[in-house]
C-alpha cells in the first residue's frame, strides 16, 4: 500500500484510503507478494465500462503521455 500512495503521489492524484485499500486487495494476491499474472492487457477481463471510463479520466493522458496507448479510444 505505501507504494500505491507513493505512485499516487508522484502522478499528483489524490485518493481517500479506502481507495488504496481496494485496489491493493484488486492487484495483489494472497498467494504472491507482487502483481497478478503480469499478462498484457489482462486488466480487460477485470475492468467494466465504468471502471474504464473513471481510468481514462484519472490517468488517461498519462497513458498516452508515456507511450503505452496513442490515444483515448482504447
Amino acid at each position: 500500500m505505501e507504494t500505491l500512495h507513493a505512485i499516487h503521489n508522484y502522478l499528483g492524484i489524490n485518493v481517500q484510503e479506502d481507495w488504496i485499500q481496494w485496489l491493493s486487495r484488486e492487484i495483489f494476491s494472497n498467494a504472491s507478494p507482487t502483481f497478478r499474472l503480469g499478462l498484457i492487457g489482462q486488466w480487460r477481463e477485470y475492468f467494466d465500462e465504468e471502471m474504464k471510463d473513471l481510468f481514462k479520466l484519472e490517468v488517461g493522458d498519462y497513458l498516452i503521455r508515456f507511450g503505452y496507448e496513442r490515444d483515448d479510444r482504447w
